[in-house]
């Protein structure tokens, strides 16, 4: 099949939150399997110097200053074709969805870690793209892959107006909702902004319009199909359980859109940072400590090369002390409130090390950074790097997933393949971590029933670490047997794409 991709991320080329390791690793496993994909994605400001050759090809599109011829510049990812939008629009950004200091610098109203006062008009233009891009190359992919709310208006722009219609008559669409929450939806609030960037007449507009504005997620449901990250999250959201997606369940309901629930998979060899998973298969307790060890020396060293950089906030050495670590965007959906909760109440009186890395928020940043600097078993490290993120995964012992809603959540994996135990909230997709079955889960989301898990998991760690290998060794097996990609291909997005496209 040939199967385009349209995202505002992929991995490892332009990485903000989940959505970069879905849109790489579904792609991968597609490619592997034979079929053609092809993933059109942003030219950030930071993507610009891998315009190294020719543009494939290039068309004008409307935007909000008049016409702008926009080029596709090609580059491969894995046997991936990445098709690169340059536009004045993407090129002037720093970061995939917030900016940076150096723009905060620029204009007053542009807010370090807050999101693009453009943000609409940088989705149409990538839809656009991917539409006149496919007619340019004289391609008809099979299936538009959407990646959440950002891409929500292509289903109906393509099969509406008279321009794609036709060409695109036997394509299909599928958006995947990674994020459902209220303000992830990207809703356009204002009628004549949205009736000039999508250019959708009158009626159709109408189709999708809701009490918080039009809505993308709502329209690609209209005109294609969608889906979300896990069984439980399309549960939630469809019941109204999910509180913080609004009425977009409801929504669904009243106009008889099915939201089908798909967890996502993981490409277990790609995310094994130090090659636990063959010594937790196959390997005793005391293998699976000497690799431990080795991962932590190197995160340990890494951190201290980094000291001077002015982002490390704490110190972090090196002790027997078990290690509990969160790599994540610093944002309240994730919890990090909850978690400098619980690091300012408790974490001083435990006999543990505690390690935070990501940014995001800016208050919550400065929350995390002032508490690093009052006790001395918790070290902040305020930056986002892949390379230290999976030394991260490698290095900790436990990893802390204190979301206050997750769709999916690929963290929990990514720990559990480097034998770091999950703690969870049980909320969404993380339900698939069981206690003591493959990590360890508790609600509700509360300092204190956090701190009960964590002095559980210490406990363990210095009175009965043959406990932990076995959950270790149950979490890299259920992995392996339930959650691959080919495995997700196989049973649910293939089937899925060949009825979108009537080849069922």
């Amino acid at each position: 099949m040939n199967i385009w991709q349209v995202s505002r991320e992929m991995s490892p080329l332009a990485e903000a939150g989940g959505i970069k390791d879905v849109v790489y690793g579904l792609s991968r496993a597609l490619v592997s399997l034979g079929h053609e994909v092809t993933v059109v994605l942003p030219m950030y400001r930071f993507l610009e110097d891998k315009s190294y050759c020719d543009p494939l090809v290039s068309f004008p599109l409307r935007g909000r200053k008049g016409d702008e011829q926009i080029s596709l510049y090609p580059c491969y990812v894995e046997g991936i074709r990445v098709l690169l939008v340059k536009a004045a629009v993407f090129l002037s950004k720093d970061r995939v969805y917030t900016y940076s200091m150096r723009e905060e610098g620029l204009r007053a109203d542009f807010q370090y870690g807050k999101g693009h006062l453009d943000a609409n008009e940088m989705n149409l233009t990538l839809q656009y793209a991917a539409l006149e891009g496919a007619m340019a190359l004289g391609e008809l992919p099979e299936v538009f892959h959407l990646h959440d709310g950002h891409c929500g208006f292509l289903p109906a722009i393509m099969r509406t107006k008279k321009r794609y219609s036709g060409y695109f008559s036997r394509s299909g669409t599928l958006l995947t909702i990674h994020n459902g929450g209220a303000v992830y939806q990207q809703n356009i609030e204002d009628f004549h902004e949205v009736e000039k960037l999508t250019g959708l007449s009158h009626s159709v507009l109408k189709s999708f319009h809701t009490p918080m504005g039009w809505n993308p997620l709502l329209c690609a449901g209209l005109y294609g199909k969608i889906n979300t990250v896990s069984e439980r999250y399309a549960e939630d959201v469809m019941s109204g359980k999910d509180i913080n997606s609004g009425l977009i369940g409801e929504l669904f309901h009243s106009a008889g859109i099915e939201l089908i629930g798909i967890t996502n998979g993981i490409d277990p060899d790609h995310h094994d940072r130090c090659s636990h998973s063959p010594v937790l298969k196959n390997g005793t307790h005391n293998s699976f400590t000497e690799k431990k060890r080795e991962c932590r020396a190197l995160l340990i060293k890494r951190i201290a090369d980094l000291e001077k950089s002015g982002y490390l906030y704490g110190a972090m050495i090196d002790d027997d002390r078990p290690l509990f670590t969160l790599q994540s965007r610093i944002a309240y959906q994730k919890g990090i409130d909850v978690l400098a909760d619980f690091l300012e109440r408790y974490a001083s009186d435990l006999d543990a090390r505690f390690l935070v890395l990501g940014e995001g928020d800016r208050d919550l940043e400065a929350r995390l950074a002032g508490i690093a600097g009052r006790i001395g078993n918790f070290a902040y490290f305020r930056y986002y790097d892949p390379s230290l993120s999976a030394d991260v995964f490698a290095g900790g012992d436990f990893f802390l997933v204190p979301s206050q809603w997750e769709p999916c959540g690929l963290t929990d994996f990514i720990a559990q393949l480097n034998g770091n135990i999950p703690i969870v909230h049980e909320t969404g997709g993380l339900v698939k971590t069981k206690d003591r079955l493959n990590g360890f889960s508790y609600s509700p989301n509360t300092p204190e029933r956090l701190a009960e898990k964590v002095r559980e998991a210490i406990y363990l760690y210095g009175n009965d670490r043959e406990i932990l290998h076995q959950i270790r060794k149950n979490a890299v097996n259920i992995i392996n047997e339930k959650y691959t990609w080919r495995q997700v291909l196989d049973e649910r997005y293939i089937p899925l794409y060949r009825s979108i496209t009537g080849r069922a």
